[in-house]
This record gives C-alpha cells, structure tokens and sequence, in this order.
C-alpha cells in the first residue's frame, strides 16, 4: 500500500501462500548443496564442508558478491494471524540489521520477538544457518521512514563473515551502490541489483536508481569501502512508483549498532519493547497487506 502522499511504498511482502519446491533437477541439486551448508553451520561436524564452500561459489558465480551472498537473508516473522518476509543482513555474528517496519504488526507495534527467523543466504527452501531473535532494538521516537531501522540480537552467533558498516560522509550522487534482497517476484532467491546510482538525498533519505519491490526492505544498499569490499551505506525502506530505491543512511541507524536490547523476559511484547518506540505511534501504510 502506498503512504498517503501516493509516492512510497514500504517494502514488506506477505507469504502466507508458500511457493512449491522446484521440480527442476538443477534446483534439487542446488537445494541438496545448501543443506550440507545448513548442516555445517549448525555446528555438525561435516567432511564436506570444503565442498559446499566451493558449491556455494560455483552456483552463485565469483563476482566479488560472495560475502554478500552469505551474510544477507530472509527475516521471517511467523505469528498466530501473520506470516511476512523482509530481508536483514548480518552486521555481527549475533546481529541483523534490517528494516524497522518490518517487525511491527498492524497497529505498530513490535512483534514478538520469538516470532522472528533469520535465513542468511535463503536460496529456494535452503540456507546456510537458521538464527531466532533473542530481542530487538528500535530507534528512538516515533514509527516513519527516518527510523526506519532495528537491530535483531541472535539467540546464538552465526558462524558467517558479518558485512561492514561504511564510515566517512554520506554518498554524494552518482556514487555507484548495489542492493541485496528477496522481492515478491522472486522471494526464495537473493536478488543482486549489482551496478546502480545514488540520484539525490532528500529529506535524510538516500533516492537510487536500484530496481526494488515489497519484500527488499530492510535489504542493503552497498557502497565499496576503503579496502575494496562491499559495506553497507544504508538499508532500503521504500520504493518510489517508479521502482526507485529509498534507503536510510548509515549515518542515521549507526548508533543502534551498539544499543543494548531490553530484557527479553516480561509479560509482554508491548511491556518488553516500550522504551524504544512511542506509545500509541503508527507506521505508516501500515495496513498494507503483509
């Protein structure tokens, strides 16, 4: 659903109704090689795990995207009357960075935390490590675009290389990025939009020529760092009419990188989370399908 200015879209994507596995060969295959990743990162000893290094290279191409590949996923919130996909991206072996509307119900407030999966490196019903939130920290103040981040701390580390954060100013435009996510067309695959622009920053939000739908939020939009590797410069939070890509600077969520979750016990999702989002605040377009 659009927000009221008819302009933007949140980027949150239902899957109440569940894609069939591929009956393709090719695809049972590629499932089959990230089970053996699924398992190696669960912690079981495995033989194979040299290979399955090689297999993940080998179907998703060495194109410098590599670590991307792995430390972005699905964040998937299951509860009693809602199932929905975002995408987050690890940022430390037992933190996702991903979109704050992502984890609101309706009325906007947090979700339970036990409520939400993440997928790293989800590819057609397969994954390198299953991880569930422990608890989830919000910006402070109330629910919009300019908040628009969380930090979800892990219930265990993953045992994945975390993407890096950019540092230094915000990118200027024409400034070259990528983004990372899982959109409705195809949300059981990473899709990489490896070559756009920043067009303009407007309002403290980054505009990009990157292509996204519903379901990208919360994905990142990467800039090359000094080193040469991908970092994440921002985190993608809506979509223009026109498939633009909005996302909200690192400049504005770094904080939250090392803020403290509330005690994850209580009798309450609401009582748990209320000092990190205003009492009675809104997202907006929240009564989007999700």
């Amino acid at each position: 659903m659009r927000l009221t200015n008819g302009q933007i879209q949140k980027t949150t994507r239902s899957t109440a109704h569940r894609a069939g596995a591929p009956a393709a060969a090719t695809a049972r295959q590629f499932a089959q090689s990230f089970l053996l990743c699924a398992l190696a990162f669960g912690g079981l000893t495995l033989a194979a795990s040299a290979s399955c290094e090689s297999a993940f290279a080998r179907e998703t191409g060495a194109d410098g995207f590599e670590a991307v590949r792995r430390a972005t996923g699905r964040v998937n919130v299951a509860g009693y009357n809602r199932r929905s996909h975002c995408t987050g991206a690890l940022i430390a072996p037992d933190k996702v960075l991903t979109a704050a509307h992502c984890l609101r119900g309706r009325d906007g407030r947090p979700v339970r935390a036990e409520s939400v999966h993440f997928l790293p490196g989800a590819d057609r019903g397969a994954y390198l490590a299953h991880g569930r939130a422990s608890c989830i920290a919000f910006l402070a103040g109330a629910a919009g675009l300019s908040n628009d981040a969380a930090v979800i701390h892990l219930r265990r580390p993953i045992e994945a290389t975390p993407l890096k954060v950019r540092r230094g100013a915000a990118l200027a435009p024409n400034a070259s990025v990528a983004l990372a996510g899982y959109p409705r067309r195809r949300p059981h695959r990473l899709w990489l939009e490896k070559s756009c622009a920043v067009k303009s920053n407007r309002g403290g939000l980054l505009i990009a020529d990157c292509w996204a739908e519903p379901g990208v939020s919360g994905g990142p939009l990467l800039a090359r760092s000094t080193s040469g590797g991908w970092a994440i410069a921002a985190i993608a939070v809506a979509v223009t009419k026109t498939r633009l890509t909005l996302a909200l600077p690192a400049a504005r969520w770094r904080d939250l990188l090392s803020a403290r979750c509330e005690d994850p016990g209580g009798p309450s999702a609401e009582d748990r989370f209320k000092p990190s989002i205003r009492p009675g605040s809104a997202d907006p377009g929240s009564s989007e399908p999700r």
